[in-house]
This record gives C-alpha cells, structure tokens and sequence, in this order.
C-alpha cells in the first residue's frame, strides 16, 4: 500500500491533502483511507500521479463526505490499476461542495468498483465531474448517484471506454452513467466541469479565473502547496522503441516481421485488422484491439499464424455498443508460448470469436495489468459477454501447462455470460496440464455477478475434448451458475484421466424456466476420488431437467460416485433429474448421492431411451426409444435439439504434446497419469523429476530434445521402486541435451523391452552438483549418475555425449548400487568422451551382475584425464552375458585404466572382451583386478590393445574347465606380443592356458562373443 489512513481523517478549516507527482510500483492501493471527512473550505487531492499495476488509485473503506465548501479531487493519474476508485460505502457531496474526477486513465481497469449499490449523496448546492477519463469499462451495473436533490449538477463525458469515445447522453445512459445533468463536450471547458464553481467568475481560454479565496488552476478553497512537478531524471532517456507498423489496408495483412515491444491499442476507426505470421515477444508487448473503436457493417479481426511469446499480451477488448452491424475475430494457426490471449467484456451483437487450431503453451503466470491473477493460465476472460446471435468457440487447440495450479481457460472476477441466441464452445481441445492439481476451465466470476449465466435460447457446449492428465477439476464454478429461459449447458464425449471430480460447482446451480443440464457421454479412464458431478451445496431446478447418461468408467477399484448434491434443493418446481446407463468398465454399478427430494430417474442400460436423458426437451418433440435419436422441433438444432447450432469438435488424434521453446524457471514434477511427455528446445532453470512409474498406458513416451538446463538444474528419470508390472515398456530418448551446472539421473527398475538413452548431450559440471537428498548421494558428484539401476530385458545407452567434471574428485558417470542386467539386458556407453580433473571417469559402486544374454559395453569412447577411465568396487559376477571394452581410448589416466577393486566371474559361456583399445598411460596397467578373475565355460579375450608400459595387465586368473583366455596381436610398451611368454611377461598370468592367434587371423571365438 502507497498511503495509509486507518482511521479518520479529517481536513476541516481550510485545511488540505496533496498527493501529486508520485509514482507507484508494486503497491496495491496508491492511497488507503478508512473514513475522509473533508469540510470548512479544504481540500482533498491525488493528482498526476502514475501507479504501473495494483488494485486502485483510492480505496474507501468507509464513508467519505465533502462538505461546506470542500473538494475532493481525483484527476490526472494514470496506471493499469483494476480500478481509480475502490468504493465500498457512500460518499455525500453537500454544501456547495465539488467531486473532481477528471482526466484519470486507468487504461483497461473499470472506473469504479462494482459494489451493487449506488454509493454518491448529492444536494442541490454541490458538482460531480466525471470527464476525461480512459477505462476499460465504467464498473457500473447500477447508478452512480443513490440520491440526488433537486438543483444538484453532474457533467459527465468525453470518456473513452473500451477504446470507444462517449460523448452522448444515450452513450452514457449505455455505460451505467445515468441522471447527467450536462454532457461535456471533448475540448471545451465550462464553470461547473472543469473549476470549482462557487469561486470562479468566468472560464477564459479553458483558464479558471478565480475570485477571491480561489487558490490554483481550478480555483480550490485552499491554498495549493508550491512547487512545479519534479524534474527529469539526468540520466539520459531510454531509446524510443521502433515504431509499430500502421494498419493494414482492407484485403491485406501486417506479415512476416517481429513485432517492436510496445503498448500498442488498434482498432479504432477501422473495419478490417490483419496479422500473419507476425511475432510479439517481451513482456512490455501488449497489443490491445480495440472493439469499441471499430466500425462498419461488417468488421473481421484475424491472427493467422502468429506467435505470442516471453509475456506478451493480446487483449480483445470488447464493447457491446460498438458501431459494426456484425463482427468475426478470428485467432488461428498461433503459438502462445507464455503468453495470454485476453478476450475481456461485452461484444456487439452478432460477433463470431474462433478461437482455433493455436497451440498454448504456460510455464509460470502472466500477469495482466490490472486484474491480479492468481493462477498461471492460458486464456484469461474478464466480463466476456456475447449476445444477440453471437458465437465464441474455442475449437482444436492444444493447451498445455508445466507448472501445477494452472488454468486452461480462466474466467476472473465477472460472469461469463451467454446471453440471447448465443453459443460459447469448447470443442476438439486436447488438454496436457502437469501437476495433477490443475483445473482445465476455472470460471470464477464473482459473487456479484455470478460465474456463468446462460439465458434465453442459448447455450454452452464442451464437447470432445481430450485430456491427457490427471487434473484436479475439469470445469469449476466458484459462484452461483445461472441457466434459463429454454438455454442449456451441455458437456458431452469428453475423455479424461483421473480427476477429483470433473463438473465441480461449489456454489447453487440455478437452472430455470425450460433448461437443461447435460452431463452425457464422458469416458472417465480413471475413477473420480470424489464424484463425476459435485453440485455443491444443491442444484435448483424449475420447469427443467438435468441428464446424467451414457458416462463411463474404464477403472473399477471402487464404485464411482456418479452424482453428488450435498443439500436438498427448495427451489424445486417440475425439476427432473434423469441418470441412464452410466457404467463402470462396461458393467453397471455407480453410485448416485441424491436427497431423496429430488426423486431421481435412474434407468439401466437395457431400459427404452428416454427423451429428457439424450434430448434438449424443450426443442425436441420425439426420441427413438432404440437409437436415441432426437426428432427437432423448429428452434432446435443438431443431434441434440439445442437452442443454438453448436459446431462439431474436430478430432485429437494426433495432437502434438511436446513442449516447445519456453523457459521454466520452477520445479517441473511430470508423468503422473500420462502417456506421452516431450519437451523440445527448452531451457529448465529447475529441477525435473520425470516418474516414469506414475505415468500411464502400455508405452510411456518420454522426449528431452535440445533442452537446456540452467542455474544448476538437473534431470531426474526414476523408473519403479519395485518389479515393473508386466506388458508395459518405457521409451526414454534425452536427445541434444546441455548441461553446464547440473547433471542427469537415471534411477531404478525399468520393464523388459524398455530403452532409455541420452544421446548427442552435453553434461558439464564446473562445480560440484547438489543432486536431492532421496538418492542418498551425499558428498559424491558426478554428471551423470545411475542410481540402482535394473535393466531386465531393456536397453540403457548413453551415445554421441561429452561428460566433463572439471574440479578435484570429480565423477563423470556415477553407478550407484550397482547395475543388474538380466533377461538380454544391456547398458552401452557407446562413442561418449568423458573427461575429468584427474578423477574418476565411470565409477560403479556397487558392483555388476549380468545374466541371460545382457551386455555391458563400452565402444568407440574416450576417457581424459581420469584417475580412472572405469572403476567397479563391487563383485563382477557375468552369466551367460557379455562385458566388452572396445575400441576406446585412455588417456593421460593416472592410475590404472580400468580397475575392478573385487572379484570378477564369468560363468556359463560369458565373455569379457577387451579389443582395440589404447592406454598411454605411464604408471599403471591398462586393466587391473583386486580380487581374482575366474572363469568357467567362459571367454577373456583380448584382442589389438595398444599399451604403453611392457605390462598391460594387473590381474590373477582363474580358468576352470572349459574357460579360454585368447589374445591375438596386441601391443605393450611398443612390441607386438606374439609368444605365450611376452603375454605373461605383460601380465597375463600362466603362459601355459593362453591361446593365441595372429594379427592375420580372424578367429571366431577370439574377435566375437560366440
């Protein structure tokens, strides 16, 4: 809060308050005063002075009164406040008295505060000024003055609202401004308008001209405190932004160029906007169309293509008198990438909003001036009300959100209203919100205004959307709903994931006078916790009916709640409730929580249809009782005989779900209840945590391409705790990674025909990483790590990536609790670089086990400057299965290449094969053993190693019946090894048990795992 008066403030005796010149950031009210009391030739005054983004420039929380002479002034300030003046109880002008409220630009905020009531006492002696001012809207549903004397004078005009300028008492009279005494006329000045008149003899060139006891400009009772405004800042000013482009010609379109980052309102006087393939970026760009402004028979307003992105804003700001005979808005083809597309007010009779085929994408809130959102979203309504044949259809877009508590599409502080032959549809939508507490459709209107009305012959229809997450509500009503007079809200072949409830409304539903409710044809892949429909506290119903029919549920761990009213309704007249045919995974059995009062028609699927179950019945005359199908009566339309034509949704199959060239700067936890996850060009400021586990489907689709982390951020893929439910696999593809301060963690169990794989990636760690406490890691850093991981039957490859720990002790790749490959398992490390500072390239802490046909290979890679390239301080125990070092590359190693620091054993036909490697080491072998290496029905092999010491290996062999150990032209301290006594010399233990074959041949056995 800039100014606060918690108590009474009284100016009396000629006494005065200026607040001018001031600027405000931040702050929710410029000035907060509890009671004013002004009176005795004083005076009160916010004057010139700008608030960036807050509530209102005043708030009155209690009685204000100007008397005896005074004034009040509230003229000149500017700012995206929601409102100039927060008035929540009456003010009383009396005794020659004035009520200054000129020149204020609040640009899309309301004037004043809907409180419900008039709140302004005049008497016959004293001036209300309203002129000058720019607003979105007025703010008033009701007269400004609750009482006016005989005599009394309000001059009211020149105000721009909603980008249209009023200037006519009828214009007024349309904007809730009623019982104006003069209209003010733009640039011209008068006595009562614009001084205060009882101390002004005349108004000379706009000039107040004051008589004795006048102080200032316009000639208050007080004396008015010296001194100009402020200077300047000496710093120079910011350079001007380029200009933006005019309006395009009829027929054309802006095309082709990013937008300059300005504040830009368009519209004005034109019939026709065009803008293709246009990008508006930054959060200082808004771009405001201008309804109100517009004009013609008939006015089209078209993004085709566009992108929105880094906070930008489109505001279409509506004004149902705009002078255009019919209007169509038309958003297609556009990337919103946090961005917010804002449709706000009412709209001219016969508008069309297509709102279609754009993809929406929000990683944290937008905010927008002046409304104090609370929520990120997508699309944000304020006060949207279409009328009088009008349509507003949001059609096959792709909403997504990374961020939890977010919000589709968010209707704030004002009803959404549908009103006189009109449509608002959500048709076709694909829904892929994160977090599992988001709410798709969040209309929270206001207590005033409700959050939805529905009335005469109109209709709201969300039909044949997907979504694709768990979400906490599908449609939420904060306040009362209202649907009357032959109107309906339909929700129909909807298909969803797991939900608390999927139609919640926490306030009384009113659905009057020949209505309908429909809640029909919804495929619930997971139960609702709570209920399909929660109609909270009760819904009333007179002369209409509410169909609950055709639901389904695919899981069964509990009976769903189909239906739940709390209370019982007494505002029930000739109200039917018809349930038909719901089920759970094809069976009926879903329970209803109804109070008896309602008496509630519950039929089974084998029962005749019935006409209010699938029929809007006060447009149908007949039903099949077989096929359900609604004969229409004239005024019906569609399959349903609603009261409006809805459109068809088109398909979602084959939506794209990835998320594209954002940035997220909170914590992203993903997967649960999805099938698909893919994120493409995105920087990640924040920790990811990807649960495969808690994902859905038989294949889970995890995509990372070219993704950025940032700030010390790092990727967490966590597969099951336990043994993996049999017939599900995972797809995991980190492809195009970069990471310069965080790292990557694979962890846990992953069922058989699995494949996870970090390919062409970068993962750098110039200081040590913070990976969470959950993995137990504690002072051990390293770039990648796996954490316990099991791989049976499924692929994990690390390819084409570098991984560089440049401080002391660092990890490159980090194996925690070892690594289990089973069932023709495998783990490859395949063309990877991986350098340290002298530390551990690849450490394995806990061991190897691989059986039945797994692979544990390290081809074509280079290690750099590690104390080791590979270590394993964990028994090595191989079944069946093979461990190959191949073609890589240790340099500059400062201890031995690869070191396993326990036994090593090889059982049952495995192989270990070393074969083409390179070792400049100087102090120590290129492979070492601390405990034995024995095999059985096994194979070492090792074939065309380069050492540069006499003595390539370190190690005791055991070689059981049946176990080979077989060279074949391999290289130490620069001698081709060729007899049986140079490779014990090198340290391949008992010369007897060697078999050898020359650098010509190509033995089998020797060069391949058999």
């Amino acid at each position: 809060v800039g100014f606060v008066l918690d108590r009474t403030l009284a100016l009396v005796g000629g006494s005065s308050l200026y607040v001018r010149y001031c600027s405000f950031e931040g702050y929710k009210y410029l000035f907060y005063v509890y009671r004013l009391s002004v009176s005795g030739h004083s005076v009160f005054a916010l004057l010139n002075n700008t608030m960036f983004s807050g509530v209102s420039l005043l708030y009155q929380h209690h009685g204000f009164s100007v008397s005896d002479h005074s004034v009040l002034r509230v003229a000149g300030n500017s700012g995206s406040a929601r409102y100039a003046i927060y008035n929540d109880d009456l003010w009383t002008v009396q005794r020659s008295s004035w009520l200054d409220w000129r020149d204020n630009d609040v640009e899309m905020g309301a004037m004043f505060y809907d409180s419900g009531s008039a709140f302004v006492t005049i008497d016959s002696s004293s001036v209300v000024t309203l002129t000058g001012c720019r607003m979105g809207s007025t703010g008033l549903s009701v007269p400004l003055l609750s009482r006016a004397d005989a005599g009394y004078r309000f001059v009211a005009g020149c105000l721009t609202v909603a980008g249209r300028v009023v200037t006519t008492a009828a214009e007024l009279d349309l904007n809730g401004i009623t019982n104006v005494t003069a209209v003010a006329v733009c640039g011209e000045c008068t006595k009562d308008g614009d001084c205060f008149a009882p101390l002004t003899t005349a108004v000379i060139d706009c000039k107040c001209q004051c008589a004795a006891g006048g102080h200032g400009d316009v000639c208050v009772p007080a004396p008015v405190p010296a001194g100009p405004p402020p200077l300047p800042p000496s710093s120079p000013p910011p350079l001007p932004s380029p200009p933006a482009p005019p309006p395009p010609p009829v027929g054309e379109c802006i095309s082709d160029m990013a937008y300059p980052e300005v504040a830009q309102a368009v519209g004005s006087g034109l019939s026709w906007l065009c803008y293709r393939n246009v990008t508006f970026s930054g959060g200082g760009m808004s771009l405001t169309v201008l309804i109100g402004g517009m004009k013609g028979d008939v006015a089209n307003v078209t993004f085709d293509g566009c992108t929105w992105r880094d906070g930008a804003l489109l505001l279409l700001l509506g004004n149902a008198n705009a002078a255009v005979g019919s209007l169509n808005i038309v958003v297609t083809g556009n990337t919103f990438r946090d961005a917010l597309l804002s449709p706000k007010g009412g709209f001219p009779p016969h508008t069309n909003i297509t709102i279609s085929g754009n993809r929406f994408t929000v990683t944290r809130l937008i905010p927008r001036s002046g409304l104090g959102l609370g929520r990120p979203s997508c699309v944000v309504m304020n006060g949207l009300a279409i009328s009088n044949g009008s349509a507003a259809v949001f059609s096959g877009n792709v909403f997504q959100s990374v961020t939890a508590s977010s919000s589709a599409i968010y209707v704030i502080r004002s009803a959404l209203s549908v009103l006189w032959h009109s449509v608002f549809a959500v048709v076709g939508n694909t829904f892929h919100m994160a977090g599992g507490d988001s709410t798709l459709i969040y209309l929270e209107g206001s207590s005033q205004s409700f959050s939805l009305s529905v009335m005469n012959n109109s209709a709201v229809v969300i039909r044949g959307n997907a979504v694709t997450r768990p979400v906490k509500y599908f449609i939420l009503f904060l306040w009362t709903s209202r649907v009357e007079s032959r109107s309906a809200v339909v929700f129909h072949g909807n298909d969803m994931q797991g939900n608390l409830a999927v139609f919640y409304s926490t306030f009384a539903a009113n659905i009057y006078y020949n209505s309908w409710l429909q809640l029909n044809g919804n495929l619930c892949r997971v139960s609702p916790r709570d209920a399909f429909a929660v109609l909270s506290p009760t819904v009333n119903l007179r002369d209409s009916t509410m169909s609950v029919s055709g639901n389904r549920f695919m899981s069964n761990t509990v009976s769903p709640t189909m239906l739940l009213i709390p209370q019982s309704s007494r505002d029930l007249t000739n109200g039917a409730i018809v349930a038909a045919c719901n089920t759970v995974s094809g069976e009926e059995g879903v329970e209803y929580s109804v109070p008896s009062v309602y008496n509630v028609t519950i039929l089974n699927c084998s029962d005749p249809c019935t006409l209010a179950a699938s029929c809007f019945p006060a447009y149908t005359t007949t039903a099949s009782s077989d096929g359900c199908a609604c004969t229409c009566a004239e005024g019906g339309y569609g399959d349903a005989c609603l009261p409006v034509a809805a459109p068809e949704p088109p398909s979602t199959d084959g939506a794209d779900l990835c998320v594209r060239d954002v940035r997220v700067d909170e914590e992203v936890n993903a997967g649960l209840g999805t099938s698909v996850l893919c994120y493409v060009d995105v920087t990640f400021a924040a920790d990811v945590v990807v649960d495969v586990a808690s994902m859905s489907g038989s294949v889970r689709n995890v995509t990372l391409a070219d993704c950025t982390f940032v700030g010390g951020a790092s990727l967490y893929v966590v597969g099951w705790r336990s043994d993996p439910p049999a017939g599900e696999r995972a797809d995991v593809l980190i492809s195009g990674l970069e990471s310069r301060s965080g790292g990557v963690v694979v962890a846990n169990r992953f069922p058989s025909g699995s494949r996870v794989t970090v390919v062409d990636s970068v993962l750098i760690a110039e200081k040590r990483v913070a990976y969470r406490g959950a993995y137990g890691l504690g002072d051990a850093s390293a770039c990648l790590v796996l954490h316990s991981v099991n791989l049976t039957g499924s692929v994990l490859t690390i390819a084409r990536t570098h991984v560089a720990a440049v401080f002391r002790d660092a990890v490159g790749v980090l194996v925690v609790g070892g690594v289990a490959l089973s069932s023709r398992g495998a783990l490859y490390v395949d063309r990877v670089l991986v350098q340290t500072a002298l530390g551990l390239c690849v450490s394995v802490e806990g061991g190897v086990a691989a059986i039945g046909g797994s692979v544990v290979a390290f081809v074509d890679s280079d290690f750099l400057l590690c104390k080791h390239a590979v270590s394993v301080r964990g028994a090595v125990s191989v079944s069946g299965s093979a461990v190959a070092l191949v073609r890589s590359e240790f340099l500059s190693t400062e201890d031995y290449a690869v070191a396993f620091y326990s036994t090593v054993s090889l059982v049952g036909g495995s192989m270990l094969l070393a074969k083409g490697n390179v070792h400049d080491g100087v102090s120590r072998e290129m492979l070492y053993a601390a405990g034995a290496v024995t095999a059985a029905g096994s194979t070492l092999s090792f074939v065309r190693n380069r050492a540069l010491l006499p003595r390539m290996l370190s190690v005791s062999l055991s070689l059981a019946s049946g176990a080979h150990l077989r060279v074949a032209c391999n290289d130490a301290g620069g001698r081709v090894l060729s007899t049986a006594e140079e490779y014990a010399a090198a340290g391949f233990d008992d010369a007897g048990s060697i078999d050898i074959v020359g650098c010509d041949a190509c033995d089998r056995d020797t060069h391949c795992y058999a």
